[in-house]
C-alpha cells in the first residue's frame, strides 16, 4: 500500500492506476448491474468485455455478488470495502479522476479482492 509521506502529482497517481490496470489485466470498460447496483472494471478479453462490446445483456452474473457469497472470513471488512469503493467510484463517466493516494489504495484493494484468488 502506498503511504502519503509527500504530495503525489496527478501524473504519479495516474501512473499508479495504469500499473494496477495493467497488472490485473483490467479493461477500460465498466459493467453496471442494475439488480444489485454493483459496478466494476471488467477483465480484458474476458466474457463480460465481449458481452459489453457486442451490446448483449450481461446483467445476470455479477462478479461482486459472486465474490461476496464466496467470502468466508472478514465479511464486514469486505462489505465495507465494497461500500467504500462504490461511494468513491460511482459515476457513469469513463474517465474517473483520481486526486489522492487513498483512492488509488481503495481501488487497488477492491480489485485485488475481486480478481485475485484468496488474497
Amino acid at each position: 500500500m502506498l503511504q502519503q509521506y509527500r504530495p503525489y502529482s496527478e501524473n504519479e497517481l495516474q501512473e499508479n492506476r495504469e500499473y494496477l490496470y495493467k497488472k490485473l489485466n483490467l479493461s477500460d470498460l465498466r459493467i453496471y448491474h442494475d439488480k444489485c447496483n454493483h459496478f466494476y472494471q471488467v477483465r480484458k478479453n474476458g466474457k463480460k468485455e465481449k458481452c459489453i462490446l457486442e451490446n448483449t445483456s450481461c446483467d445476470e452474473n455479477c462478479s461482486v455478488c459472486w465474490k461476496l457469497n464466496k467470502t468466508r472470513y472478514k465479511k464486514n471488512v469486505v462489505n465495507d470495502l465494497v461500500y467504500d469503493y462504490s461511494s468513491v467510484f460511482y459515476t457513469k463517466d469513463s474517465d474517473i479522476i483520481i486526486n489522492n493516494i487513498n483512492d488509488i489504495n481503495l481501488e487497488k484493494d477492491f480489485y485485488y479482492w475481486l480478481y485475485e484468488k484468496n488474497k
